[in-house]
């Protein structure tokens, strides 16, 4: 069953006030002001060694008074799913029960500002709790989707502000137009790209995969220069997507360097007998759009046959900011990676 209760706005910079009675509404047994509000977040596909899953952020009041305000970190280039939770005074997450229960009432809306990089879409609908009463199957704004398509060497911050709304009328307003939230805080939000090549150990194994075939290779001690592997084939004509991995042992530290990408780049170097029939295309790039080397495309040039097989030579360097490195300059990188594999085009 459904009161009107008081109207209570408050935001993260410290204010909180009641605006006014008979505005809102919660559930007969749960009248209480709202004290803490939560954005949970899990970050989608394959994470790197040294991250994290999940991020949380919360606003929390004591008394009427702002006490905790968390600043939301997320990651460049990465895509988190996401809920929000939202407490009462006695310590019950409203958005587990009661909001669900009257869905058809509720919307909680993000608006994020001076993160132009950052989407924040809202992915459930009325009917995600239950049977459709009013005809129009509108957001509801507990689960959500955030995306990161920041390309940028440098920290960014704006915030993210929660919006939740109680709608009294027999169809809610999806815009939210005209109506006086019942709920409203305010997130800082900074987007944290690394800032140097982190803490790499020696890469004692790798592997250069070309289409389907790899080559891997590795010992105790690291990679050597000149250290060969297996020898692969290719077909002329054909493209194929070239990877490389790196391990230490057998931890895999392909993605640690990925997101590191603007200290580090590999580069691949065919012999004589092979470079007039490979072309390769860089498929990967750092922040600042600069090829990576982790991924690359190879053509592999029509009618053309290589056997006995050539060489192809795979280095990697790093650029240490602290030790004079820069990416723009390929002479101040330091060699981390070295080693030939054998390929023949048949």
């Amino acid at each position: 069953m459904l009161v009107r209760g008081c109207l209570l706005l408050f935001c993260a910079w410290g204010t909180f006030w009641v605006a006014g009675c008979d505005s809102g509404s919660l559930e007969d047994d749960d009248p209480e002001a709202i004290e803490r509000v939560v954005l949970r977040l899990t970050r989608l596909g394959d994470i790197r060694a040294d991250e994290t899953r999940t991020q949380s952020a919360q606003i929390r009041l004591n008394n009427g008074q702002v006490t905790e305000v968390d600043t939301l970190f997320l990651d460049p280039k990465a895509e988190y799913t996401g809920r929000v939770e939202i407490y009462n005074t006695r310590g019950i997450n409203i958005a587990d029960r009661q909001i669900p229960g009257d869905a058809e009432h509720y919307l909680v809306r993000y608006t994020i500002s001076g993160l132009s990089e950052v989407n924040w879409d809202v992915t459930d609908r009325e009917s995600d709790y239950g049977e459709e009463l009013l005809g129009a199957d509108l957001a509801v704004g507990l689960a959500y989707n955030v995306r990161v398509d920041f390309n940028r060497l440098a920290v960014s911050e704006g915030q993210v502000q929660v919006q939740l709304t109680f709608y009294d009328q027999e169809v809610k307003n999806n815009q939210g137009l005209g109506v006086t939230p019942l709920a409203e805080v305010t997130f800082p939000v900074q987007v944290t790209p690394p800032l140097g090549p982190g803490d790499l150990p020696v890469i004692t194994s790798a592997t250069l995969r070309i289409g389907g075939s790899g080559a891997g290779l590795g010992n105790d001690n690291g990679l050597v220069n000149g250290e060969r592997g297996a020898t692969l084939f290719v077909n002329d004509g054909q493209t194929y997507l070239v990877s490389l991995r790196l391990f230490n042992g057998q931890t895999e530290w392909t993605d640690y360097i990925d997101v590191r990408g603007d200290y580090y780049h590999f580069e691949i170097t065919p012999s004589s007998e092979l470079e007039a029939a490979l072309l390769f295309r860089p498929a990967d790039t750092d922040l600042l759009s600069r090829p990576i080397g982790l991924r690359k495309e190879v053509d592999v040039s029509p009618n053309v046959t290589v056997n006995p097989p050539g060489e192809l030579r795979v280095r990697g360097y790093k650029y240490d900011p602290e030790q004079g490195g820069d990416k723009n300059n390929p002479g101040s990188g330091t060699l981390i990676l070295d080693f030939i594999v054998g390929l023949g085009i048949q």
